[in-house]
């Protein structure tokens, strides 16, 4: 039996995406807030405000990057957290 037939692995995936699907939310946000002011930027180059607020919100994906690593892996995450190992 597939791992993701089990009803208890179901379960348990639903209740940790539950859990930390704020962060996925923050991450995505930080992302495009980060991606207008690139764009911002681009257009006045000077700016050091702009400049201030990339530096924070790259710090910020940093952050999250290191404290929620799934958000941005390049597997699905439940095959590292609920399969059997291999």
């Amino acid at each position: 039996m597939f791992f993701l037939d089990d009803p208890e692995v179901m379960a348990k995936i639903r209740a940790f995406w539950e859990e930390n699907q704020h962060l996925e939310k923050e991450h995505l946000q930080v992302r495009e807030e980060l991606h207008k002011a690139e764009m911002a930027l681009r257009e006045d180059n000077g700016n050091e405000d702009l400049k201030g607020q990339i530096d924070r919100l790259k710090s910020r994906l940093k952050e999250l990057d290191e404290k929620a690593p799934w958000i941005t892996a390049t597997y699905p995450i439940e095959f590292e957290l609920f399969s059997d190992p291999h």
